[in-house]
């Protein structure tokens, strides 16, 4: 009797000190395990920017950096970024001029474009977020971009 009672006492004593959520590490691990190396971010980009764009044709001065860890302001963790410049069409003909963005990964796939000129975030954050993602970024030609048709 005293051992039954002894056993649901530390169940109980166990249920209090559990919370149902995860704890910080917990959580942080989760977010780790999902940084896998986005092998196809090259073509994920360009099939991204052909459907964003309205004139996806004449890009010029395209640019890309290789995927690195870094952390996005924000996100609870670090996570695969891939900066990239282009100067893209306007709808008359004429260019924007260059413009610089993220592009996040999770799990190894595209998940989220942030462009400081249009977008869900308010340009001013943005705009700050690409700066400080980019700031140190090594870019290298990024012909597949410049080759988009309509």
């Amino acid at each position: 009797m005293v051992r039954c009672l002894s056993a649901i006492l530390l169940l109980v004593l166990a249920g209090c000190s559990y919370s149902g959520e995860p704890s910080q590490a917990d959580l942080r691990e989760q977010w780790n395990e999902q940084n896998i190396y986005p092998a196809s971010y090259k073509a994920d980009v360009v099939a991204f920017i052909h459907s964003y764009l309205n004139n996806p044709t004449g890009i010029r001065s395209a640019a890309i950096t290789r995927p690195q860890v870094k952390r996005v302001p924000g996100d609870p963790g670090d996570r695969y970024v891939v900066c990239v410049r282009y100067d893209a069409r306007k709808s008359d003909g004429s260019y924007a001029g260059v413009t610089e963005t993220v592009t996040t990964f999770m799990g190894g796939k595209f998940e989220r474009f942030i462009d400081p000129l249009r977008g869900d975030l308010q340009r001013q954050a943005a705009a700050r977020m690409v700066q400080e993602v980019c700031k140190d970024a090594v870019y290298e030609p990024f012909p597949e971009l410049q080759r988009l048709r309509r």
